[in-house]
């Protein structure tokens, strides 16, 4: 049985409360009336609805105010990330003048407090709540164009702080070519922090091709905005990026190659695979990279054809690194013929690419070798690790060990503070480090996790799972993936 259905097989087997939500939200018209309903609920029963408000309309004024309550005060979702997505997605007109006074509230939380204060937001469950809370606000007020919105948002970023990018980037999704081009020559004179225009999307891009275009202007000039040709947000920008790949500037053109791969989604599959019979090198790499954001195993024979005969060793490359990253197994004959490639650089691929099929876990964390210590040395550290008084002391031990050669060693502890820890941070760090660590014990372990009553367990546990660094059947042969 592969992994794939034995996860869907788990996943099948989800104590009934979530679907019972799933069920109980067929019969809920919008945001306001789950959570009412929710607040009468058994708390598991109440979370599988809360996760399932993003996909609820927004019919009314109620559904609003009722999203923005529990933020400001949870008293329902034990897990407040699906209410604030729900509310980040209020972008009606008629919302506006709530959304820009609430942001005015919202806005003197978050002076810039350094890396403290971002520490602080992590592990202070108070200002965590509060963060969410304006994160959601930043992208109603974005999300929605909220012209309203505008007069707070520059004030907040002139004043900067934590989420001055964010706030940037809202203000680019409403889309005031006066802003662009004020963040433009600010980021050119060089006044301060630089300012993110990504949120532009294809504005930013047709402004900074301007520049590009413009022999009055030099390259020093365009360099401090021409990083975020690579960056603009949007799955509109594609068409945009599609249209710069034969530009005569050959920068230019391999940014939009890249940038493809970064916005592509599902539907986009036909343009990709055209782009895999482009003359260009540099737009066949973009290709294969977005393949591997889209992954799917059908695509495999493409990949495969692009590493055996692409006349571009680049591309034989990128095709290589690709199949390792996936972990396709499958592809071990394709790489073990292409240790033979006349290219170094497609021989390199090939061979990390053959480790990484059959290296057991994490590349951060199982490949550490073991350090010089004796089981006693180990035992005790376990213990004194065990012993710490504060969660995210007894992460960090941990955490430690496993980067010490010790990563078996510290699985058991690991599952029990997520399972069984007060902290949510520290819990979600030990899910984390499960992931890192690999290896069948911790898969065991984070699969049960998906049995889980809390959502946020079964949440992170699924998404670990489903990025999980596995490992081919048997082993690779040091002779055989030695380099030429």
């Amino acid at each position: 049985m592969s992994f794939a259905r034995l996860v869907v097989g788990v996943l099948s087997l989800i104590p009934s409360e979530k679907a019972f939500g799933q069920e109980r939200l067929m019969h809920f018209n919008d945001a306001h009336e789950a959570l009412s309903a929710a607040r009468g609920s058994p708390p598991v029963e109440a979370q599988a609805i809360c996760e399932n408000l993003p996909s609820l309309p927004i019919l009314s004024e109620n559904d609003v105010l009722a999203l923005y309550s529990e933020l400001k005060d949870p008293k329902i979702c034990a897990d407040l990330e699906p209410v604030s997505s729900a509310l980040g997605q209020c972008g009606d007109p008629k919302y506006h003048p709530l959304i820009a006074a609430w942001l005015v509230k919202e806005k003197t939380l978050f002076p810039d407090r350094g890396t403290t204060g971002a520490y602080n937001a992590r592990t202070s469950r108070k200002l965590a709540i509060r963060e969410k809370r304006l994160l959601a606000l930043l992208a109603a007020a974005g999300n929605g164009k909220n012209r309203q919105a505008l007069p707070i948002l520059r004030a907040m970023l002139k004043k900067g702080g934590v989420y001055a990018r964010e706030t940037a980037v809202a203000i680019g999704r409403i889309g005031d070519p006066a802003d662009l081009e004020r963040f433009m020559d600010s980021n050119r004179r060089g006044r301060g922090t630089k300012i993110d225009i990504s949120g532009f999307g294809v504005m930013a891009i047709d402004r900074i091709m301007k520049d590009v275009e413009n022999p009055a202007i030099n390259s020093q000039e365009n360099e401090p905005n021409i990083e975020y040709l690579a960056t603009a947000l949007g799955h509109e920008t594609l068409s945009r990026y599609q249209s710069l790949l034969h530009h005569k500037n050959s920068f230019v053109a391999k940014t939009a190659a890249e940038a493809i791969a970064r916005v592509v989604e599902p539907g986009d599959a036909p343009l990709v695979l055209t782009m895999l019979k482009d003359g260009e090198p540099a737009v066949r790499r973009g290709a294969i990279s977005a393949l591997e954001r889209l992954w799917d195993e059908k695509y495999a024979p493409v990949i495969l054809s692009a590493l055996k005969s692409d006349p571009d060793e680049t591309v034989r490359s990128k095709a290589a690194q690709c199949l390792g990253t996936k972990r396709f197994c499958a592809a071990d004959p394709a790489l073990r013929s292409a240790m033979k490639d006349p290219s170094g650089q497609v021989r390199d691929a090939a061979k990390s690419s053959l480790d990484a099929l059959y290296d057991r876990g994490s590349e951060n964390i199982a490949r550490r070798p073991h350090a010089d210590w004796s089981q006693s040395k180990v035992d005790q550290l376990l213990r004194e690790a065990e012993g710490k008084k504060k969660e995210w002391q007894r992460l960090a031990a941990l955490a430690a060990l496993a980067h010490d050669g010790y990563p078996e060693e510290v699985v058991p502890l690991l599952i029990g503070m997520a399972a069984g820890g007060t902290d949510a941070v520290s819990r979600a760090g030990a899910v984390h480090l499960l992931f890192q660590i690999g290896g069948e014990k911790a898969k065991a372990e984070l699969t049960k996790g998906l049995a889980s009553p809390e959502a946020w367990l079964r949440k992170d546990a699924a998404a670990a799972l489903a990025g999980w660094i596995g490992e081919c059947g048997g082993q690779a042969d040091p002779d055989k993936i030695r380099l030429p």
